[in-house]
């Protein structure tokens, strides 16, 4: 999905909700230090910025665009690795222990980010009304999603990559598997009847032990960060 198609379909919502006449304010919150995907993160808040709304960017690298119109604050987050990197990049020709390895270590570096000190001072200072909307790249951080109860507003989910299943579950797409290929599979379409067969043993895999591997991380770190009132 290009930036400029999701820009559209941002735009497009904030158009037809009631503060349509005029700008919103957006929070854009870019946890990754990968910098080839945070430029394409800022590429969104930028265009946001252009068309007038009020964008603030909660980044955890170096700002890629300076002269950009929206406000940019950098956090303190732990940078992923170059050999992690490499290895999610490389998803779909991984083992499912490997895969599984990448998670963890992923869930912990955003879940660092969160308690960095100038995170904490930014949510303890912001007010739950301060936001209209929660822009957020998702990259196996799941329980970032609670910044979006956390100021009360809706949430827009950009994904630099192929969605994960989780993705495709979130907004209702169902899962096709008799001809789409899941993503541990490093299959493509079209798939005859032995690759489909494969295909739901991927399927059962990356449902059984990939998710369930990870719900009881997400839940505990949300729990900590986002603890009921």
């Amino acid at each position: 999905v290009s930036v400029s198609f999701v820009a559209f379909g941002i735009l497009l919502v904030l158009s037809s909700s009631p503060f349509s006449g005029e700008c919103a304010r957006i929070l854009a919150f870019f946890p990754t230090t990968l910098r080839s995907h945070q430029l394409m993160n800022c590429a969104l808040a930028e265009v946001l910025a252009e068309a007038g709304h009020n964008v603030t960017v909660l980044g955890a690298t170096m700002n890629v665009y300076p002269r950009a119109k929206y406000r940019y604050l950098r956090i303190d987050g732990l940078a992923i690795s170059n050999e992690l990197t490499k290895t999610f990049i490389n998803i779909p020709n991984m083992s499912t222990y490997k895969y599984l390895g990448v998670v963890q270590p992923m869930l912990r570096v955003h879940n660092a980010t969160l308690a960095q000190p100038k995170m904490q001072h930014f949510l303890q200072t912001s007010q739950e009304s301060d936001y209209d909307l929660l822009l957020m790249t998702y990259l196996i951080n799941d329980f970032h999603l609670g910044l979006g109860a956390h100021f009360r507003c809706p949430i827009v989910m950009f994904c630099v990559m192929e969605p994960m299943k989780r993705i495709h579950r979130w907004v209702g797409n169902s899962d096709e598997i008799s001809y789409v290929p899941t993503q541990l599979s490093g299959m493509v379409q079209p798939l005859n009847f032995f690759q489909r067969v494969k295909n739901f043993l991927w399927y059962l895999v990356e449902c059984v032990m990939l998710y369930g591997s990870m719900e009881t991380s997400v839940e505990e770190f949300y729990n900590y960060n986002f603890p009921s009132d």
